[in-house]
């Protein structure tokens, strides 16, 4: 629920600053004819009520993120997805000043990390997207990152996780209440390129992998897009903060000179979709809608 702005909080600046060049006006033996007084005063209480309600949203505005990392199948990526989870939930508090209750994490299983919340069961995932939705302000941006082996078949794409999983379609129906905030999905499996069809939408940014469901093998664009959200590399302009603009490009890149390196034909291909035509993008260029909506996404404010 938001907060209500305070009452007088406009007026209160303005008054101080009538006072002030009266005081001003007077000293210097001039006092402000009241013509141009009334006008002074309707001029600035107008900019301060224009002001505040923009003041107020941003103060009120706050990032919810959801982790989700799915079924491993071999102990070298259960020690990845756990790594890459306990990295993104701290960075997300502790980097990006997303408060810690917004934070959620399930994993294949609860106990592999303290920072998990549950397992990342089909019924678990439906329950923390739901609450999200239900406590999500207007304002609020929603930033949903998941990990593991995906799948593409009878046209549908999915993520695996312990028992039933979750198709791209039923991804999209979770987040049709979340219309008027900002969100963010991010699916790093392989076969992920589906989502971008799935879940195109106003308002959205989608980030997959790959470009469609056709490339399955074992994807690495996962954990350079953890490095990108976790370091400071990926933050290009040097401001401080690194968007989800700059995380695919430099995920995207790292990807490609990886392949390179060990002369082999790359069998991912990222792509972005932050227009909501279903499309996505293998790169955005500056001046394009792509980068001017996926370029001021940030984690944290």
């Amino acid at each position: 629920m938001g907060v209500a702005p305070r009452a007088g909080a406009g007026m209160t600046g303005l008054v101080r600053f009538v006072r002030l060049v009266r005081r001003s006006r007077l000293r210097r033996g001039s006092a402000l004819p009241p013509a141009r007084a009334f006008v002074l005063v309707a001029a600035l209480w107008a900019g301060a009520s224009a002001a505040e309600p923009a003041r107020v949203a941003a103060q009120e505005s706050a990032t919810h993120v959801l982790v989700i990392t799915g079924l491993s199948g071999e102990e070298r990526f259960a020690r990845q997805y756990r790594e890459w989870g306990a990295a993104l939930v701290q960075a997300a508090v502790e980097k990006h000043g997303v408060a810690a209750g917004n934070v959620v994490w399930l994993a294949e299983r609860a106990d592999v990390h303290p920072s998990v919340r549950d397992a990342s069961t089909r019924a678990n995932v439906e329950r923390e997207i739901r609450a999200i939705a239900g406590r999500a302000g207007a304002a609020d941006r929603v930033i949903i990152l998941l990990f593991g082996h995906g799948s593409f078949q009878g046209g549908e794409t999915r993520v695996n996780l312990p028992g039933p999983d979750l198709t791209g379609k039923e991804y999209a129906g979770l987040l049709a209440p979340l219309a008027t905030q900002r969100v963010a999905v991010v699916n790093a499996a392989s076969a992920s390129g589906g989502f971008i069809q799935d879940l195109a939408a106003p308002n959205r940014v989608v980030i997959t992998a790959t470009r469609s469901g056709m490339e399955q093998n074992e994807s690495l664009f996962g954990g350079h897009f953890v490095a990108a959200l976790t370091g400071t590399d990926a933050d290009t302009d040097r401001d401080g903060r690194v968007s989800l603009l700059e995380a695919f490009e430099y995920a995207r890149r790292e990807v490609e000179r990886e392949y390179q390196r060990s002369n082999r034909l790359r069998t991912e291909h990222a792509v972005l979709d932050a227009v909501g035509d279903g499309r996505g993008v293998p790169t955005a260029e500056a001046a394009s809608p792509h980068a001017r909506l996926a370029g001021t996404f940030f984690v944290g404010s």
